[in-house]
C-alpha cells in the first residue's frame, strides 16, 4: 500500500512538471527571449538553458529507471550524431561547424524527452482539456489581445503594427498585408500558424466529448479562428477552414454531443469568425493580391527575355557573364539578399543562369531557390574535379548523413521540412528524427482498424489528423521540425495519445480461436455428403464465412452467440479465411462458396421433391430466379418466394415457417442474413437454413459469376471489386482489420 502511495506521488509530481513544462514553452518562444538583451550563457538562450536542463532531468530519470528501449534510441541517435559530425570533416567545407553541428542535433532530444516521460506518466482525464485550453488561451488568446491593442509583431515585418481587426472594415485597400497581419510576441509565424493547425484540429475532440462543452471551451474554438485569421497565413487560413468544416460536420451530422444550445452559440461563432477571415480585406486574400499584381508587373517587362537571351551569348566566359548580371539581375525580381550574399552570383554565375531561364513563379519562389541552391552545393565536387571513388564516397556520405546545418543555413536555410532535414542530416537523421513519432502513428492506425469503441475510435483519428495537419504544415510552410517549441507540444499530445492505445490492450485473439475451431475443416465433397444430401433435415443454419462475418462478430454479441450454438455451421466461403486458418495452425481444407453449396442443396432438394422458400433481393431477380428453379430443378417444391424490400422481415420468415419448408434461402447481406435466420432457427424444425448473399442474384442470370480462371486463382473476390468498383469500400472494412488482427494473434502466440 505504502509503494502505491509512494508510486502516486511520483507520477503527480512529474505530471504537473511535465504539463508545467508544455505550457511555459509558448512564453520561452517569445520574441524578446531571443532578443540580445537577455542574457546568454555559452552562446544559447535562456529558453533552451531551461529545455537542456529539463532534458538532462529526464533522460537521467530514464536511465534510472533501467528503460532498455528508450536508451538504445538514445544511445543509437546520439552515436548518429557522433558520426554525423565526424564524416562531415571529411568534406573539408569551410562553413562547416562542428560544435554548432552536435548542439543543434543535441536538442531534437528535448521532444523525444517529452514523449518519453508523456508515454509513461498516469495522466488524469481532465489534463487533456487543461492543457489544450491553457495553450490556446496562451497562444491565441495574446495573439488577439495584442492585436485588437493596436500592439503586436507584424507576421512578416517582425516590427509593431498600428491596426487591428476593425482597422480592415474602415481603411480597406488603402492598407497591406504587411501592416494588418499579425503574430502577437511570438517569433516566426509560420510556427505559430504550424502549431495552432495542429491545436484547431484537436479541439474538435471536445465536441465528441461526453461531458458537455463549457463556456471556456467555446471561447478558446473562437480564439483560435479568430487568432488563425489574424496572422494571415495559408496555412492558418487553411487550418481554420478546415476546423469550421469539421465542426459543423461532427455537431450537425455525428450526433455526439447532444448540447443542442451550445451547438448553436458555436455555429454562430464559428461562421462569423471565417466570414470575418473571408472578406476582402484580410491579410491573406491582400496578399494574394499585391503577389498577383507584382507578378503580372513583372510579366510584362519584355526586357527579361532580352536580359536572359544576352546572357546565354556571355555564358562561356565567365568574367563577362559576371559584370553582365551585376547591371541585369534585378530585372529578375530575385530578392538582392539571396543573389549577392546567400549564394553570390559573383562565384556562381552559371547557377543563377539556369535560375533565370525559369518561369517567373519558380524563380522568385524562396523555398524552390532554396532547394536548388541545397542541390548546387551537393553537387559541388564537380567544381573541384573529384575522383570517381572520391565522387562516390562524397555522395554516400551526403546522402545518409546530409550536408550539415550549418553548411546550408550559411548559405541560406531550406524552410521547406523534410526536404530541409533530407539536405542539412541525410537520410538516416531524417528517420531517426521523425522515426518515435511514426511509430505513434502507426499505433494509433491500428487502434483505428481493430479497437471496438466507436467514441475512442473517432478520438485517435482525430488526434491522427491533428498529426496529419502539423506534418503538411510542416512541409508547405517549413521551419516547423526545427522548432523545439512546436515539437515539445506535439510530442506532449502524441505520448499521452500512444499511452491511452497502449491501456486499452486490443486483444481479439478469443473471439478468433472460437471462430476458426467452429469452422467446418474438411473438403466440399465431404461437407455435402454429410450435412446437404439428406431426404430430411434437422434443424441447422449453415453461415457462410467471409472476414465480414468475422469482424461483425467482434462489435456484435448475438453474431458471436450465433457462431458459437451447436445448431449453426459455419464454413469457410472466403478465400481469405482459409489462408489465415494455415497461418494461425487450424488448418481448414478448402473453401467452400456459398454458390456451389446451394446448388448442391437445390440439387438435393430437386432429387427428392423438397420444398424450398426464399427471402431477399429484388422482385424482378426472384421472379427470374423462380423460372430458373422450373428449368432447372423441376422436382423443387417453390413454397414462398418473397422480395427483401418487405418492411417486417421477422414476420416474412414466421409466415414462411409456418408453411414447413424443407430449405430456406435468405439474401440480405452478410450478417443481416444470419441474424435474422438465428432468431427463428428453434421454430425451424426439419429445416436447413442458408443465408445465400448475392447468389440468388447470379443463378437468375441477372449478375455474372467470375470466370473460371479467376476461381481457379482463387480471386474471385478481385473479379467482384473490378466488376462493382463500390464494392471496395467494403473490401476495405473489413479485409484490412481482419488482416492486422491475424497478424497480430501469430505475433501474440509468438511472445
Amino acid at each position: 500500500m505504502k509503494n502505491r502511495i509512494e508510486t502516486s506521488k511520483k507520477n503527480n509530481i512529474w505530471r504537473i512538471i511535465l504539463i508545467l513544462f508544455v505550457l511555459v514553452q509558448p512564453i520561452l518562444d517569445l520574441s524578446f527571449v531571443f532578443n540580445a538583451k537577455v542574457p546568454y550563457l555559452f552562446s544559447f538562450s535562456v529558453s533552451t538553458i531551461v529545455r537542456y536542463l529539463i532534458i538532462s532531468v529526464v533522460w537521467f530519470y530514464l536511465f534510472l529507471n533501467k528503460e532498455k528501449k528508450y536508451i538504445k534510441y538514445l544511445l543509437a541517435y546520439l552515436l548518429y550524431i557522433f558520426i554525423h559530425c565526424l564524416l562531415l570533416l571529411t568534406l573539408k567545407n569551410d562553413n562547416y561547424q562542428i560544435s554548432r553541428e552536435f548542439f543543434y542535433l543535441l536538442r531534437f532530444l528535448v521532444p523525444l524527452a517529452v514523449l518519453y516521460l508523456s508515454s509513461k506518466v498516469v495522466q488524469r482525464k481532465k489534463d487533456f482539456k487543461v492543457t489544450l485550453n491553457c495553450l490556446i488561451f496562451i497562444i491565441s488568446g495574446s495573439i488577439v489581445a495584442l492585436n485588437l491593442a493596436r500592439y503586436s509583431l507584424g507576421s512578416y515585418t517582425h516590427q509593431l503594427t498600428r491596426y487591428n481587426i476593425f482597422d480592415w472594415f474602415s481603411l480597406g485597400s488603402r492598407l497591406s498585408f504587411l501592416d494588418i497581419a499579425t503574430k502577437g510576441f511570438f517569433m516566426f509565424a509560420n510556427q505559430i500558424s504550424a502549431i495552432l493547425f495542429f491545436l484547431v484540429i484537436l479541439e474538435l475532440k471536445l465536441f465528441i466529448a461526453k461531458d458537455k462543452m463549457t463556456k471556456v471551451e467555446m471561447i478558446s474554438s473562437v480564439l483560435l479562428v479568430l487568432s488563425m485569421v489574424m496572422i494571415g497565413t495559408k496555412v492558418a487560413l487553411v487550418g481554420a477552414i478546415i476546423f469550421i468544416f469539421l465542426a459543423f460536420f461532427i455537431i450537425t451530422f455525428c450526433n455526439l454531443n447532444k448540447d443542442k444550445k451550445m451547438r448553436k452559440v458555436i455555429i454562430i461563432a464559428l461562421v462569423i469568425a471565417i466570414i470575418i477571415g473571408s472578406i476582402p480585406f484580410s491579410p491573406f486574400l491582400l496578399r494574394r493580391k499585391d503577389s498577383d499584381f507584382r507578378q503580372k508587373q513583372t510579366l510584362e517587362q519584355k526586357e527579361v527575355t532580352k536580359v536572359v537571351k544576352e546572357l546565354d551569348r556571355s555564358k562561356n566566359n565567365k568574367e563577362e557573364l559576371v559584370a553582365l548580371m551585376s547591371q541585369k539581375y534585378r530585372v529578375f525580381s530575385i530578392p538582392s539578399q539571396i543573389i549577392e550574399e546567400a549564394y553570390p552570383y559573383k562565384e556562381h554565375p552559371l547557377f543563377w543562369l539556369k535560375v533565370f531561364h525559369l518561369p517567373y513563379q519558380e524563380r522568385t519562389n524562396n523555398r524552390v531557390l532554396q532547394v536548388l541552391i541545397a542541390e548546387s552545393i551537393r553537387n559541388d565536387d564537380k567544381e573541384n574535379n573529384l575522383d570517381e571513388k572520391d565522387r562516390i564516397l562524397r555522395e554516400m556520405i551526403i546522402f545518409s548523413f546530409g550536408l550539415g546545418v550549418t553548411v546550408t543555413n550559411k548559405t541560406f536555410s531550406i524552410e521547406k521540412d523534410f526536404v530541409s532535414q533530407y539536405y542539412n542530416f541525410g537520410v538516416i537523421g531524417l528517420i531517426m528524427i521523425i522515426l518515435p513519432y511514426l511509430y505513434i502513428a502507426y499505433q494509433m492506425m491500428i487502434f483505428i482498424i481493430l479497437g471496438r469503441d466507436r467514441k475512442k475510435k473517432v478520438g485517435v483519428l482525430i488526434s491522427l489528423l491533428s498529426f496529419g495537419a502539423l506534418a503538411s504544415a510542416a512541409y508547405f510552410s517549413g521551419n516547423v521540425i526545427d522548432s523545439v517549441f512546436v515539437m515539445i507540444i506535439l510530442a506532449y499530445f502524441a505520448g499521452s495519445e500512444f499511452k491511452k492505445i497502449k491501456n486499452e490492450n486490443i486483444d481479439n485473439s478469443e473471439e478468433y480461436r472460437a471462430f476458426f475451431r467452429k469452422i467446418y475443416k474438411s473438403d466440399f465433397q465431404s461437407f455435402v455428403k454429410k450435412e446437404i444430401i439428406k431426404k430430411k433435415y434437422s434443424a441447422k443454419l449453415i453461415v457462410t464465412a467471409n472476414p465480414e462475418i468475422l469482424q461483425k462478430s467482434l462489435f456484435n454479441k448475438k453474431i458471436r452467440q450465433m457462431i458459437s450454438n451447436k445448431k449453426t455451421i459455419v464454413v469457410a466461403d472466403g478465400i481469405s479465411i482459409v489462408k489465415a486458418s494455415h497461418y494461425l495452425k487450424y488448418d481448414v481444407k478448402e473453401r467452400i462458396a456459398g454458390i456451389d453449396l446451394t446448388k448442391a442443396a437445390l440439387e438435393n432438394a430437386n432429387k427428392n421433391g423438397l420444398k424450398l422458400s426464399v427471402l431477399g433481393t429484388s422482385q424482378d431477380n426472384l421472379t427470374d430466379f423462380s423460372e430458373y428453379l422450373t428449368r432447372e430443378y423441376p422436382g423443387i417444391k417453390q413454397v414462398d418466394l418473397i422480395n427483401g424490400y418487405v418492411r417486417d422481415k421477422d414476420f416474412a420468415i414466421e409466415k414462411i415457417i409456418k408453411k414447413k419448408p424443407d430449405i430456406i434461402l435468405v439474401a440480405l447481406g452478410s450478417g443481416a442474413q444470419e441474424l435474422l435466420l438465428y432468431r427463428h432457427l428453434k421454430d425451424a424444425k426439419g429445416c436447413l437454413m442458408i443465408g445465400v448473399g448475392g447468389t440468388i442474384d447470379v443463378l437468375s442470370g441477372n449478375k455474372k459469376r467470375a470466370p473460371r480462371v479467376f476461381i481457379k486463382l482463387n480471386l474471385e473476390w478481385l473479379y467482384r471489386i473490378l466488376s462493382e468498383p463500390k464494392r471496395l469500400g467494403r473490401f476495405l472494412q473489413y479485409n484490412l482489420p481482419f488482416i492486422f488482427n491475424v497478424l497480430s494473434i501469430k505475433k501474440r502466440r509468438k511472445k
